[in-house]
């Protein structure tokens, strides 16, 4: 069994983990991106991330299929995606050096998810210096909807922020 790199420095020379500390949303993007093991494995991809908003697509695979006789992916995967991208916005939205975590999540599962890629962007509600409240929008490109998406779940969660020494 193999050891999970557990120093930031595991990853990133110091200089350039000094640089991404000084830039949240750049930092947010790497740890979530790059640092999760989870996250890697399942082949998330952040495509956007400011301090109010991230937007994250999980790529479509057979093993995130919850119900093949519908067919629909699995509701876990939908709440994994929707954790992630509430993490990786609440992460923005912190100083440099605080950590997050997920302190609360309900998740409503809208319609069944197809067998096809997944988006979730989540909105900062509120930042403060104890928590952060972000609200999640899962959904699917689909052209035969208005907005060309396929709203399939909705989340709201609570993280909380341990604070940098």
């Amino acid at each position: 069994m193999s050891a999970f790199p557990k120093n930031p420095e595991d990853f990133l020379p110091a200089k350039e983990l000094a640089e991404l500390g000084r830039d949240r949303c750049a930092a947010a993007r790497f740890i979530m991106g790059e640092c999760i093991p989870f996250n890697n494995l399942l082949g998330i991809e952040i495509l956007e991330v400011t301090s109010a908003r991230a937007l994250l697509k999980l790529p479509y695979s057979d093993q995130i299929v919850g119900d093949p006789f519908r067919p629909a992916l699995h509701g876990g995967a939908l709440s994994m995606l929707a954790d992630t991208a509430g993490g990786t916005a609440a992460l923005a939205a912190t100083s440099q050096g605080d950590k997050v975590s997920t302190l609360d999540m309900r998740i409503d599962y809208l319609l069944g998810a197809k067998l096809q890629d997944t988006f979730a962007e989540a909105l900062i509600v509120r930042a403060g210096s104890r928590a952060v409240v972000v609200r999640i929008h899962v959904f699917q490109e689909d052209a035969s909807e208005s907005n060309g998406r396929r709203h399939v779940a909705d989340s709201t969660a609570v993280y909380s922020v341990y604070a940098a020494e």
